[in-house]
């Protein structure tokens, strides 16, 4: 029996380098383009870029429209994620499919929808522009629109499993000694969720503020930092967009750590989730 213990016992310490050394020549195929790209340039090059007001314009466009969008999708899809996560109703699971699709349809494909639905010769999009006087398509309004559709999913679905990692008796025992369902939700569900929710923020914040395939589509002026890298690279080619691209990445991995730094700093949910039957 010892033997056949120590057998098993050995496999694991076996496999687990052979594993780790697949999922570190993983890493550096996902790494080595983007260390490359911040550095092959020189700091006099990334100086030149941001000199540029035209670009300056697109990074700040990209970060201002990226942060509306996710305050957008926060106010309506953390409720959401709560109501998904706390009730028990025919179609729940085709409902979370449904709000994955952003995810799978290709981006040009979701441009081209959104296009279809708020270009200003559509019914929606013309009564949006000729009766609201907001215009969609070749607008900021565009822009938010296809960040709000691509970042969706991720938001939803990072809120959803936070929820699902609170304790629901700690609600249940507020709610019998009076508390309300708002103030259940705002003192119990949300500050337990709060790390896993800012991580659904922070993954579509990062989302929106990449997406290039819809926002060409609908709204390719004013420019955003991808459809200004991809301007550049089509007009001056791979060498004069390479100190853009650089600088584009360092602003993403910045805004990135940082919001991720912010995420550490929340609470957690209960350790163990008790759901009613």
């Amino acid at each position: 029996m010892s033997a056949v213990t120590g057998a098993r016992s050995s496999v694991p310490s076996r496999l687990l380098p052979v594993f780790l050394a697949a999922g570190l020549a993983l890493f550096a195929f996902v790494l080595l383009p983007v260390l490359l790209m911040l550095t092959g340039e020189d700091l006099h090059s990334l100086e030149t870029v941001w000199r540029d007001p035209r670009i300056r314009a697109a990074i700040g466009r990209t970060a201002a429209t990226a942060t509306v969008s996710t305050a957008v999708l926060t106010l309506f899809g953390v409720p959401l994620a709560y109501a998904i996560s706390r009730l028990r109703f025919p179609g729940r699971t085709l409902l979370l499919s449904l709000a994955d699709l952003p995810i799978v349809i290709p981006q040009s494909v979701a441009g081209i929808a959104l296009l279809r639905v708020f270009g200003r010769r559509q019914i929606i999009g013309g009564w949006l522009a000729d009766t609201l006087g907001l215009p969609v398509d070749g607008t900021l309004l565009g822009i938010g629109i296809a960040q709000v559709f691509v970042a969706f999913p991720f938001l939803l679905r990072s809120a959803v499993a936070a929820f699902d990692t609170v304790d629901e008796e700690l609600e249940l025992t507020a709610r019998s000694l009076g508390a309300s369902p708002w103030n259940t939700f705002r003192r119990i569900a949300l500050p337990l969720g709060a790390r896993g929710i800012f991580l659904g923020i922070v993954l579509a914040w990062a989302r929106a503020a990449g997406e290039f395939g819809a926002v060409v589509f609908i709204a390719p002026t004013p420019e955003t930092a991808p459809v200004a890298a991809f301007n550049r690279f089509n007009s001056a080619g791979m060498i004069e967009t390479a100190p853009l691209v650089s600088l584009l990445l360092l602003f993403s991995l910045v805004m990135f750590f940082l919001l991720q730094l912010t995420t550490r700093l929340l609470p957690t949910g209960a350790a163990q989730p008790r759901r009613r039957p």
